[in-house]
């Protein structure tokens, strides 16, 4: 059993296993996986699969009577499972994810200019520190001078 080669090529992949095992009797339930990152949508009845069938030279020792055998229909919680849209196409998975890379991207960028402003304003600061404590120091030498004058002149009287 095969998925025809248009499907493959528009991006679906047949989730099947490669034979139906002989004794089988049933309707085929199978399932396809949409790979590509658009919508693809298959008419009612259209062929999408291809089956090989081949002549046993005998019959089977163990012909297969699991638990699909004679179903005719899909199964409730199969339904349940198709109106619930259980799990994730492959194309929402790729639009979150370049979602969450656009997002990162734009988080990247706000940490880049957050650094990048404390930097310079760092660079403000110690600037503005520097003049601060040479400010101190010549204040320091000029009170310094004053006592020093004050004591000669009081020294020399």
């Amino acid at each position: 059993m095969g998925l025809r080669s248009e499907f493959t090529r528009r991006g679906l992949v047949l989730l099947a296993g490669p034979q139906i095992d002989p004794g089988f009797d049933a309707y085929l339930h199978i399932a396809v996986c949409n790979l590509s990152p658009t919508e693809l949508s298959l008419s009612y009845e259209e062929p999408f699969l291809t089956v090989e069938f081949h002549e046993l030279p005998e019959p089977v020792e163990h012909p297969y009577s699991g638990t699909y055998q004679n179903q005719e229909n899909i199964t409730p919680k199969e339904i349940r499972d198709i109106k619930e849209r259980r799990g994730y196409a492959l194309s929402e998975v790729i639009k979150n994810m370049q979602r969450i890379a656009s997002d990162i991207s734009g988080l990247k960028d706000a940490v880049t200019k957050f650094s990048d402003a404390e930097s310079k304003l760092s660079q403000q600061v110690d600037k503005q520190m520097g003049i601060f404590v040479k400010t101190i120091i010549a204040l320091a030498i000029s009170i310094v001078g004053i006592l020093l004058a004050l004591f000669v002149a009081l020294v020399l009287k």
